[in-house]
């Protein structure tokens, strides 16, 4: 599997600019709140740029549940709440929802929508920036590994040369 996934995910025919950019767009969306489009909107945008859709595609999967509640989102919350000032929220969601009637509905999301539009803003600005320094370092990342496999099949290439000719 991990060979599978060498090969496959990081092909060494490809740029390594070209796979670094498809797995730090990949990254990026993945942890954006697209809410279950992230997949959908990295091929868009890597078949747009005209990048590889295979490591850009696996690497958007970086932000699963296990990951993206407990961590992506809080931590994107708070880096937001640091950028912008937000206005202290006391709702009662809990008890606003249990006492809503069917006929107050839109007004109930229209009402919390307004109040909790700075934190709203906060959450996504943060994420965002969350997600750049993500992206930025799988990019980094990516195209290191890419440099040393082209390395290491042009020197495992030199070395079947250097072996066949030896035999003869």
């Amino acid at each position: 599997l991990g060979k599978l996934v060498w090969h496959r995910a990081l092909p060494r025919k490809d740029d390594p600019s070209a796979v670094a950019w498809s797995v730090s767009i990949g990254v990026f969306i993945g942890i954006l709140p697209t809410f279950g489009f992230s997949l959908a909107l990295t091929l868009i945008v890597l078949t747009l740029l005209k990048l590889p859709k295979l490591p850009g595609s696996i690497s958007s999967f970086i932000a699963i549940p296990p990951t993206i509640f407990p961590f992506f989102y809080p931590v994107g919350y708070l880096i937001g709440r640091q950028l912008i000032t937000t206005t202290p929220m006391d709702v009662g969601l809990i008890e606003v929802i249990k006492n809503m009637k069917v006929s107050e509905v839109p007004s109930t999301l229209y009402n919390l929508a307004i109040q909790s539009g700075d934190h709203l803003l906060a959450f996504f600005l943060g994420t965002a920036v969350l997600a750049l320094i993500f992206a930025t370092f799988f990019f980094a990342l990516t195209f290191l590994l890419m440099k040393i496999k082209q390395k290491l099949f042009i020197r495992d290439r030199l070395m079947r040369k250097f072996l066949k000719s030896k035999e003869v």
